[in-house]
C-alpha cells in the first residue's frame, strides 16, 4: 500500500493489453474531451451569429434611412439603383 493507503495502478504500457474497464474509462474521456470541444466550437459559432444578426439589423435599418432621405424613385431598379444612377436599364425599357 502507498502512504495514503490508496490502491496504485501501475500505468499501461503499450505492451499490456487493456481490460475491459481501461477500454471503457479511455472511450469515455474521449468522448467527454469531444463533447468539450464540440461544446466550445458551439459558443463560439453562437457568438459569431449574434454578432452577424447585430450587423445585418443595423444594415437594415441604414439602408432604410438611406432609402427615405434619397426620394422617391431610389431603389427601383436593380441593387436599388434609381433612375439617372448612370446604370444601363438590363430590360432596355
Amino acid at each position: 500500500m502507498t502512504p495514503d493507503h490508496r490502491k496504485s495502478h501501475p500505468p499501461a504500457t503499450a505492451l499490456e493489453p487493456e481490460n475491459d474497464e481501461q477500454a471503457l474509462e479511455r472511450r469515455l474521456f474521449e468522448l467527454e474531451t469531444r463533447l468539450a470541444h464540440l461544446a466550445r466550437f458551439v459558443e463560439e459559432l453562437n457568438e459569431v451569429v449574434t454578432e452577424q444578426a447585430g450587423r445585418l439589423e443595423r444594415l437594415e435599418r441604414e439602408n432604410a434611412h438611406l432609402r427615405g432621405h434619397a426620394g422617391p424613385g431610389a431603389g427601383a431598379g436593380p441593387l436599388g439603383r434609381g433612375a439617372g444612377s448612370g446604370a444601363p436599364d438590363p430590360e432596355g425599357t
